[in-house]
């Protein structure tokens, strides 16, 4: 009897202390999705002129408004001319337009899902999803 008396307080003590590190982890998850969740500032970055982060896009930047997507290079003067179908806030379709002084080869012609991930002052970071690719990178608002 005191053994199985003992075996049910430890059962209730066991219980006790998860039950208590469960409601911690909540916690701490519910307060990071928080912060999370207030610093993803995508409406600041809907529209304006961008730069790609990554030195492979050197040359390379994006004019946004709320329809229209314009990518030129400056060093070649390639361009793309996309139009703009948000989703939601942070989620936006580009559907290929037109493009210059690029080869068709070059261009992308299906549609291109871009998921802004995170924000951090005048930098995102998204996710861009074709048919063929997924990839993430990094764009800096220039006109702030």
């Amino acid at each position: 009897m005191k053994s199985m008396l003992k075996s049910i307080v430890l059962l209730g003590f066991t219980i006790a202390i998860c039950s208590g590190c469960k409601d911690k982890a909540a916690a701490t998850d519910d307060s990071e999705t928080d912060s999370v969740k207030q610093e993803l500032n995508c409406s600041y970055f809907k529209t304006g002129t961008f730069t790609y982060k990554d030195d492979k896009y050197s040359g390379w930047y994006e004019m946004r408004n709320d329809t229209l997507s314009v990518e030129m290079n400056d060093l070649t003067k390639e361009q793309i001319i996309s139009k703009i179908s948000w989703l939601n806030d942070c989620t936006y379709v580009l559907k290929y337009e037109s493009h210059a002084n690029m080869d068709d080869e070059q261009v992308p012609k299906n549609d291109i899902k871009v998921t802004i991930l995170s924000t951090y002052k005048d930098v995102y970071l998204c996710e861009v999803q074709d048919s063929l690719n997924n990839f993430r990178l990094s764009m800096k608002k220039t006109d702030v």
